[in-house]
């Protein structure tokens, strides 16, 4: 029987969310468990973490989900075990290490849904706790309007670009370089994905070429005996396409 674990299950309930679809915004539930910190632009955002988050229908679309503390969620004045309801869009999102250090593994790079602005928020178990809080003034500081992109984004567009080679875009919004970022950190997973598939070529190559065999260079490397013939069959194309 094959074991079910939690990052499995985890990933099973959030196809649920891919199948709603981003089209519309519907209408959720969930129980509050905590609220916590997260590390932002213009430094620490308070979120909060709702359980069991259900749809109109009462399936359950995924165990956790993260949120930032906004002021709905702040009016509902919730405690923990307290069922919240309100409205969000489906949305994709890039999750994933996306460093150069080898010895980070078990976080690939990889797409993920989640809900997104969430509104109209309803304190279901306690409505009578609910708060009326006052509207929040307008800022019309420069730092409220400036929409350029951070020198983090604006660094990791660099380094993309510089694996991929190409040139770096003149990016002018933090709009635009989240686009160009969702965009790209593929193309930039699968060429390290690839480089690291032909370093694995080349080492068993160069073990075999030493004089081992294909089993002593199986173990060698901790692979299979056809995933090294495999590898063999790569290399041995390789040279009848070059000499051609």
């Amino acid at each position: 029987m094959k074991q079910v674990t939690k990052e499995s299950k985890v990933k099973s309930l959030r196809t649920e969310l891919r199948k709603i679809g981003s089209n519309a915004r519907h209408t959720f539930t969930g129980i509050f468990e905590k609220t916590g910190w997260k590390d932002g632009y213009r430094g620490s955002v308070q979120t909060i973490l709702l359980l069991d988050i259900k749809d109109e229908h009462g399936q359950v679309v995924t165990d956790h989900l993260w949120f930032n503390f906004t002021r709905g969620f702040e009016a509902a004045n919730p405690m923990e075990g307290d069922v919240l309801q309100f409205d969000a869009r489906v949305s994709k999102y890039i999750k994933g290490y996306m460093g150069y250090r080898d010895d980070v593994y078990g976080h690939p790079i990889e797409e993920d849904y989640k809900l997104s602005r969430p509104t109209k928020v309803v304190n279901l178990t306690h409505p009578e706790r609910m708060l009326d809080l006052p509207p929040l003034e307008k800022s019309h500081s420069k730092e409220e309007k400036d929409t350029t992109p951070t020198e983090k984004q604006l660094d990791f567009i660099k380094t993309i670009a510089e694996e991929l080679e190409e040139e770096p875009p003149e990016i002018k919004t933090r709009e635009e370089a989240s686009s160009w970022i969702d965009r790209h950190i593929r193309l930039f997973d699968r060429a390290k994905q690839h480089d690291a598939y032909l370093d694995r070529v080349n080492q068993a190559k160069d073990s075999y070429l030493s004089g081992r065999s294909l089993i002593e260079v199986a173990e060698e490397m901790g692979l299979t005996v056809s995933t090294i013939r495999k590898y063999k069959r790569e290399w041995e194309t390789h040279k009848v396409t070059q000499a051609q």
